[in-house]
Order: structure tokens, then C-alpha cells, then sequence
């Protein structure tokens, strides 16, 4: 396992290294306005910051995300964009300091909802770091979902699963995919 995880921070390292620029920004708006904003510095070793500081306060709406989502946001950019056959773990963060604002929409307090940062907010973080690294590979800024209410319950799924496992529904298999190139390719 350390073997692996070692692998992973090296193949973020030398990702990181190939940039000639040490500062990327970018920022995106939710459909409500809200900002997500951040800034990569990136240092001589292959380590980076990640600073969502200027990101919106939490809204009182249920667009918040968990900071866990933003991890995941990065950890998927990263093995999306350096395309190497990388097992999922934790050695993707390990050159990574994050800085997320508290009570942020990115990290929002306790008491604040969090049902649409999953499904909305999750694909907008996705967009500001691609769009960061100049990949060319915005979503449509929210995932598919269907949902359906039953007496006092509801249900909701997006539609294809759970990202990169196949999923059937209706018969039909499919699953999440993204591709990311750079600008200039």
C-alpha cells in the first residue's frame, strides 16, 4: 500500500512540475451566483496549494458542500488529467495543502444543507480546477439526476451510478465519464 501511495504523490509531483506558470486561478458561478474561486501555487518540488479563500459564505440554501467533496473534486481532477492508470487513495492529496474557508460553501457549518452540493456543487468545483489548469472539459455544471417522491419519502440517483462503476437502469449500462485535454492541444 505505501508503495502505491508513493506512486500516486510522485506521478501528482511531476504533473505539478510540468507547469511554467507557479500561480493558476479561476473562479465559477453557481446558478444562484455564488462564487467558487481558487488559486494553485505551485512550487518547485511538484507541491501545491489549493486555496479556495473568496469562495462564497455558506448559502441558506442546500448548494453547500462538505469540504470531503472538495478532496474528491481534486483527487478525480488529478487522475483524470494525468491519465496514468492510478489506483484511488490518498497519496493523490499527499503534495496538496488545501485551504478551504470555514463556514465557506465549500465547508460549511453543521447546520447547513448539503443535499445539492453533491450533485450541483461537486460538477462546478470539477469545472474551476479544470478550468485552472486550462483542460478543456466543463460540464454542463450539475449531474443528472432523476428522483421521485413516495408518501413521506423521496429518492434521488443520479443517473449512471456511482462514477466509474457501471451501472444498469432500465436495461441500459453506462457510466460517468469526463475527458479533459489542454487549451493549446
Amino acid at each position: 500500500m505505501g508503495a502505491i501511495r508513493t506512486n500516486a504523490e510522485m506521478a501528482v509531483r511531476s504533473f505539478f512540475k510540468q507547469y511554467d506558470r507557479k500561480t493558476l486561478v479561476a473562479e465559477d458561478y453557481l446558478d444562484d451566483g455564488s462564487i467558487i474561486r481558487l488559486r494553485v501555487d505551485i512550487k518547485e518540488d511538484g507541491s501545491a496549494s489549493f486555496d479556495y479563500t473568496g469562495t462564497t459564505l455558506e448559502s441558506y440554501s442546500n448548494l453547500n458542500a462538505p469540504s470531503a467533496i472538495t478532496r474528491s473534486a481534486i483527487i478525480y481532477c488529478l487522475r483524470t488529467m494525468i491519465g496514468t492508470d492510478m489506483p484511488m487513495n490518498a497519496g493523490v492529496l499527499a503534495p496538496i495543502t488545501l485551504t478551504i474557508p470555514k463556514n465557506s460553501l465549500l465547508d460549511p457549518s453543521a447546520d447547513a444543507a448539503v443535499c445539492s452540493g453533491n450533485t450541483e456543487t461537486s460538477q462546478r468545483i470539477v469545472d474551476v480546477i479544470f478550468k485552472a489548469f486550462e483542460a478543456c472539459a466543463a460540464s454542463q455544471g450539475g449531474m443528472n439526476m432523476t428522483g421521485f417522491d413516495y408518501k413521506q419519502y423521496y429518492y434521488g440517483e443520479t443517473i449512471c451510478g456511482g462514477a466509474g462503476a457501471g451501472h444498469s437502469w432500465n436495461g441500459q449500462s453506462a457510466v460517468h465519464v469526463n475527458a479533459s485535454r489542454k487549451l493549446s492541444d
